[in-house]
């Protein structure tokens, strides 16, 4: 993943959470979730989703990234 101060997150009811460089056209990682996403968030290295199944979702990006 590359430094967050140049990524932009997308996501949409395909249960896909996007996160983009902005000097690149294709997505640098790509999150999967089994419902639709109705609201997504990011800040300070953590990815809060809003699910169809009305659960919400935290993931902390920086641990992730640590772990590849």
């Amino acid at each position: 993943m590359p430094e967050f101060g140049n990524t932009l997150l997308t996501s949409a009811y395909d249960s896909k959470v996007l996160f983009w460089n902005l000097n690149s056209k294709n997505p640098v990682q790509t999150i999967a979730y089994s419902k639709k996403i109705y609201k997504a968030s990011f800040g300070g290295g953590i990815l809060a989703t809003a699910l169809a199944d009305e659960k919400i979702g935290l993931v902390n990006i920086k641990a992730m990234h640590k772990r590849k």
